[in-house]
């Protein structure tokens, strides 16, 4: 007996295509969080519980506000696909694949988010014209696009004609994305970051400098560089990639949320080394400093300026261990200092609203009254 299984059946199946039953209608809209591969919801709250991150949920989406229901488009690639998947994601640059096996949740959303452009170019390949709103915030890309290939440009380019809003924590990056696509709506949202960070006591008791982060533009040379000119100094990094200070490896993961805190509350300093680059690097670790109230020292690149001004963090310029040498210093000699500019930084924090909470209402501010009816056709519908 022969069961004829057509293939277009078997690919249903395989990315979840098959039609879904209407939901009933409701007072609140749902947002959908089209997450990096590998970041499973149910594993990061098991994760929250032990500690290990200071959010339930990936980017705190726990804090979405009243009228907005919140899920999470995170179903893996299946098996015998993964590594076909892994061969698109290199030829295009974005997760294709997986946006596929996640079809139905990305089609019934009101909105859907996507934290990077490997999610939201790929929602945007696979959604298509119509439906949700989809709003993409970019990191690398527009910084990139230049050096892409003629495929990886073609299909960015495509993708991005789809996405209806881009977000950019930076300026720069905001910046760029307006003149690469200009027909498109970009809005800066600046970022946030967990409450929990504002809990901190302070208690220093020496003279430790604190490194936090493993973002790409970090650079650990200069940090190591500049350190290693200062003998006196106590110095740990809480991140993954060794990074050597008078030739010993300082660099450590921490063993949960806790303990980051206590480096925070401990350290005389936060030094946040960085590459030149448009996507705000080391604002998470700049944010958290900030509200555990410990003094940052930056590199002034990447848009932190329009987050915190010079009577707030102190700025040295990018890739200089001298200047980043003697601001480590004048931190350790002039402690008042510090600490009155680290009072400042709290004060533009909660008054300009540096948290998650207040990211997601900003968020939502974007398509809560549904802003852009050209691009919302109904599925399956023509574009004017």
């Amino acid at each position: 007996m022969r069961i004829l299984f057509p293939a277009s059946a078997a690919l249903g199946y395989l990315f979840g295509m098959a039609a879904l039953p209407p939901e009933a209608p409701g007072p609140s809209k749902r947002m959908t969080f089209f997450l990096a591969s590998g970041l499973d919801p149910d594993t990061y709250a098991a994760q929250h519980e032990r500690g290990l991150t200071p959010d339930r949920h990936p980017y705190g989406t726990e804090n979405v506000p009243d009228g907005w229901r919140f899920a999470f488009a995170a179903a893996p690639v299946p098996r015998l696909l993964r590594r076909p998947a892994r061969v698109v994601h290199r030829v295009l640059g974005f997760d294709l694949v997986r946006a596929l096996a996640n079809r139905r949740a990305l089609r019934r959303a009101d909105a859907i988010y996507c934290h990077t452009e490997v999610e939201y170019l790929a929602a945007a390949t696979v959604i298509g014209r119509g439906g949700p709103v989809l709003i993409g915030q970019t990191i690398w890309l527009f910084r990139r696009f230049a050096e892409l290939g003629g495929l990886r440009r073609w299909a960015s380019v495509r993708a991005l004609r789809r996405v209806d809003v881009l977000v950019s924590n930076a300026l720069p990056n905001h910046e760029l994305g307006r003149a690469l696509a200009p027909a498109a709506r970009h809005v800066y949202v600046p970022f946030g970051v967990s409450r929990r960070f504002g809990t901190v006591a302070r208690a220093v008791d020496g003279a430790q400098v604190l490194g936090v982060g493993n973002d790409v533009a970090r650079d650990w040379d200069t940090f190591g560089d500049a350190l290693s000119e200062l003998p006196g100094v106590t110095v740990r990094v809480a991140g993954r990639q060794p990074v050597l200070v008078r030739g010993t490896n300082v660099a450590a993961l921490t063993a949960g949320v806790d303990e980051l805190l206590a480096l925070y509350a401990h350290a005389v300093a936060v030094v946040v080394a960085l590459r030149p680059n448009a996507h705000a690097s080391g604002i998470t670790t700049v944010l958290e400093a900030v509200a555990a109230g410990a003094p940052v020292i930056a590199s002034d690149t990447g848009g932190l300026r329009d987050y915190f001004t010079d009577d707030e963090v102190l700025y040295v310029a990018p890739e200089s261990s001298e200047e980043l040498q003697a601001a480590i210093t004048s931190t350790l000699a002039d402690p008042e200092a510090a600490s009155s500019r680290a009072r400042a930084a709290r004060e533009r924090m909660d008054a300009d609203a540096y948290w998650n909470d207040a990211y997601w209402d900003r968020i939502v501010a974007l398509v809560a009254d549904d802003p852009l009816p050209s691009r919302r056709q109904p599925a399956g519908g023509e574009q004017p």
